[in-house]
């Protein structure tokens, strides 16, 4: 077959794979390829999450370690072992459930942390982030910020 018929048929095929698959992406086909090779394409959205309350706390960090904790300065309060999750995301905080979804956009923009931990009861409150590095969450220091409580925008 003429090389230049099989690339116009390759590209009317491809054409009309496109138009009814958009979420199908054409590779671009081999000359010595008598085959159009697709392979799906996944988009995968960020989640959309809404606002139900704000207010504004002093906002300090910590490290899971014993000087800070207790003797088991992976466990959290509710039992959430934070070292082997290994994300930053984990806050302590007395005055919201275990469980709590909240983002400090003054701080973190659009980071969801939720609460894992909880402080001690004299910073009823306060909002502890947990940190991995011990000399990052010393130069953190205190400072107050804008808690966004927040939950899943469920379309």
């Amino acid at each position: 077959m003429n090389i230049n018929l099989r690339k116009k048929i390759y590209l009317i095929i491809a054409s009309f794979a496109w138009c009814l698959s958009p979420y199908t992406a054409l590779a671009a086909a081999d000359r010595d390829s008598d085959i159009i090779q697709t392979s799906p394409v996944f988009v995968v959205a960020e989640p959309q999450y809404k606002v139900i309350s704000s207010s504004v706390h002093p906002v300090t960090a910590y490290t899971s370690e014993v000087a800070q904790c207790d003797e088991s300065p992976c466990i959290t309060a509710n039992g959430f072992n934070v070292c082997t999750h290994n994300e930053e995301d984990v806050i302590a905080a007395n005055f919201l459930k275990f469980g709590t979804k909240v983002r400090i956009p003054e701080l973190f923009g659009d980071r969801i942390f939720t609460v894992q931990d909880r402080m001690n009861s004299r910073f009823p409150n306060h909002v502890d982030v947990g940190m991995k590095d011990h000399t990052q969450a010393i130069q953190f220091g205190v400072t107050v910020a804008t808690i966004e409580v927040v939950e899943l925008d469920v379309l």
